[in-house]
């Protein structure tokens, strides 16, 4: 699937409706693959950058974190390079 989306992206095939998903897709990757993990922070804030929405969710932001639902902070995995590999030997 991953494949198939790659392949769309590449062409300029994306259908309007799935540019979010498009966008999405492509922030979530670049994360895992830069830090080993991911900071659904770090998702939120670059994904509405990328989209040009940045303010997009913002309300919510106070109730999530006074929940506890969010860290703002976190640990890289250890050698992020390794899990870089893994994901382009099965691509």
């Amino acid at each position: 699937m991953d494949f198939l989306r790659a392949e769309a992206l590449r062409r300029g095939t994306v259908p309007p409706a799935a540019r979010r998903m498009a966008v999405f897709n492509q922030v979530f990757l670049e994360r895992v693959l830069a830090r080993g993990r991911l900071r659904e922070v770090e998702l939120g804030a670059l994904y509405n950058l990328q989209t040009r929405s940045p303010l997009q969710n913002l309300s919510a932001l106070p109730s999530l974190l006074r929940r506890g639902k969010l860290r703002l902070g976190g640990r890289t995995v250890r050698g992020p390079g390794a899990a870089r590999r893994r994901a382009w030997r099965s691509a």
